[in-house]
Order: structure tokens, then sequence, then C-alpha cells
């Protein structure tokens, strides 16, 4: 079947089955005919729809049709750095596949992970998990520990992984609060490895603003029940 034909035999079925809509857009070049053919195979009921989606200007995407565009194209390692609230407010996509990088962290370069394995150690665990100072909720706390490994790993050698991980342990054991210790779940989902030793903050809480400070605590707690559920 010659262009031509094709085009002809496109033309025929969307004047025979589609809505009267989808003829002008294609004359006016707004839609192709595949594209018409697809519409035009569509129950009559949702015709209109989709045209209306196929020829709408991408700046008329309303904020949220922006961000679920953004965050179904990003890759795991962005999303992993990405604000929890962004993945409530578009719906958990954990049972999506990215299709593409570079979308919410443009200007990040995606690396081959470096030869090796890209899993953790029993052993690997165990030690992170004895030298951290809050130990509590041990199983999802191994599913971080990998997805953490899994990420260094992008950039370096599993025995590097072990030993930023393992030093960021000890900086934070050294420095943060003991009465106000994040989850390890939440620790290691955060990144927390990278914090410098001054950041972290020390010291006794004042006995006016304990309550405060087991309400931050709290808090923490619930952002890591939320970054469990959605990644």
């Amino acid at each position: 079947m010659s262009p031509v034909e094709r085009a002809n035999y496109l033309a025929a079925i969307v004047i025979a089955i589609g809505i009267r809509e989808i003829i002008p857009a294609v004359v006016k070049g707004k839609i192709d005919l595949e594209v018409a053919c697809q519409i035009a195979s569509l129950p009559v009921s949702e015709q209109m729809q989709e045209l209306d989606r196929q020829i709408r200007p991408r700046e008329e995407l309303t904020l949220l049709e922006k961000f679920k565009a953004l965050w179904e194209s990003a890759s795991l390692e962005e999303r992993s750095q990405a604000s929890p609230c962004i993945a409530e407010f578009v719906g958990s996509p954990s049972e999506r596949t990215p299709r593409v990088s570079g979308v919410l962290f443009p200007e990040a370069v995606t690396e081959k992970p470096k030869a090796g394995r890209m899993v953790p150690t029993e052993s690997e665990f165990e030690s992170f998990y004895a030298a951290y100072p809050r130990r509590v909720n041990k199983s999802k706390s191994k599913i971080a520990f990998a997805k953490a490994f899994s990420l260094l790993r992008k950039t370096m050698d599993a025995d590097q992984v072990i030993s930023v991980i393992m030093a960021g342990v000890a900086v934070y054991a050294k420095h943060a609060n003991p009465e106000a210790l994040c989850h390890p779940t939440t620790w290691l989902n955060g990144c927390r490895w990278q914090d410098e030793a001054g950041s972290i903050g020390s010291g006794e809480i004042n006995p006016r603003k304990r309550s405060s400070a087991q309400l931050g605590v709290f808090r923490e707690e619930d952002a890591a029940l939320l970054e469990d559920a959605v990644f």
C-alpha cells in the first residue's frame, strides 16, 4: 500500500466512525492521520476527550499534570532524592517503571554502575545496624540499606560504599542528640551519611522544650513511614 493509498484508507476510517471534530484537526495539522485513526477507533463517548488531550498546547497542562509527567519520567535515583511530599501529591508510583532519567534533575548525569555486586552482604548490614545508635524496625532498615548501597554503587566500589555509610554512622552517633535520633530507615533514605558534623547538632534538650523535641521525633518517624510507603 502506497503512502497515498494508506492516507486515503485512514481518512476513510476517520470519516466513517469518527466524530466530525477529528477532520478539521487533521486538516489543520494538529494531529496526523495515524493518531486520528486511533481516536476514531475509541468509543464515541471518549473520542472528544482524547482529541482534546492530543491537541491541547503543553502550556495548558495543570500543575498536577505537569508533576505527574515529571514524576513518571523520573529515574529511581531522582525519585529517591525528591521530597516525599511530591510523591504523595502525585500518588504512589511504586508499581511504575520510569521511562527516562534526567527530568526532575536535568543537570544530573546518569552513571553506569561499576563492575561488581550490587547488593550488600548480610554481615555488612548487621555491622551497620549494630553501629547505628537507634536500633528499630530492622526489616525496613535492611531494605533501606540495600537501596542506599545500590544508589552509591553507581559511583563507588562496594568497599567504598560501606566505608562511606559506616563513616557517616560514626559521625551521626557522635554528634546527634540522643533524645532526637531518627530511625535508621529515615537516615538511610535521606542519604544522611552526607551530613556534616556541625549540622547534626548535639547537647541536652532544654526541659521547657522537651515536649516539642519529642514531637519532632514523632514527625520524623511519620515521615519514615510515608517514605517507606512511597518508595
